[in-house]
């Protein structure tokens, strides 16, 4: 689900893929590459192969392959496993590509062609709607070093919204409130933060009071979470054009 200010695109011809390919490889973007199954994330530019049917090499950052090798059952890296990567054009879209075949060396490795392309054309920020039956908390702060949690509703590019079921609760976070030290948890990897609550929402019907939906920016965010937060919510986002 995403909101209305996003466009989602499938695209699965061959030379169209292999075009956008070059433009963001053009553009020496980032890449971020994740591999499900084995938890695996790397975040790199990409280089285009002179031979177009070989797909692309990604440099791989000292120590990858290790890792990759001692978390694959095998004890090998995978060469048949399917392989999901992000290119980031600024200002433009992001291109969810994915390629189904591995091939390793000790300095990189190589994406077979993808066969598939997503296309997020934003008109103003990428937003991911967690999906019912997500079980995603954010653990906020309380006096005396108490805390609790609260379902994560949303999370976009610059900050995340989450639920609160009472009005009492709601009045903690009026607009401008500072709340410092809240940790986010996502694929087994926790982030502090700080959040500036930019607003908050009635979650009413004619019949019930649902609470508020309370949406905060993040304040200095470090780049290293921000990366890894870009690419968790693109690659959710491209899940919901696989079929």
């Amino acid at each position: 689900m995403t909101r209305q200010n996003q466009k989602l695109e499938v695209l699965s011809d061959e030379l169209e893929i292999r075009r956008l390919i070059a433009v963001a490889t053009d553009s020496q973007v980032a890449v971020d590459v994740s591999i499900p199954g084995l938890g695996i994330r790397f975040e790199e530019k990409i280089t285009p192969l002179s031979n177009a049917k070989v797909g692309v090499e990604v440099k791989l950052i000292p120590g990858l392959l290790n890792q990759v090798k001692e978390r694959s059952a095998e004890g090998e890296p995978p060469s048949q496993m399917e392989a999901f990567f992000i290119l980031f054009i600024e200002g433009q879209m992001l291109l969810g590509i994915q390629g189904t075949q591995l091939i390793w060396t000790e300095k990189t490795v190589r994406i077979a062609p993808p066969y598939k392309v997503l296309k997020i054309q934003r008109r103003k920020e990428t937003r991911w709607v967690v999906p019912k039956g997500y079980d995603l908390k954010v653990e906020l702060p309380l006096d005396r070093g108490m805390s609790q949690h609260r379902r994560l509703m949303d999370l976009s590019f610059s900050g995340l919204a989450f639920h609160v079921p009472t009005d009492r609760e709601a009045s903690l976070y009026r607009k401008g409130t500072i709340i410092r030290g809240v940790r986010l948890t996502l694929d087994h990897r926790s982030m502090l933060l700080n959040l500036e609550v930019a607003n908050q929402i009635a979650l009413r019907t004619p019949k019930q009071n649902d609470g508020y939906k309370i949406g905060t920016k993040f304040s200095a965010l470090n780049p290293t979470d921000q990366n890894w937060l870009n690419g968790y919510i693109t690659h959710r986002l491209a899940q919901l054009g696989q079929g």
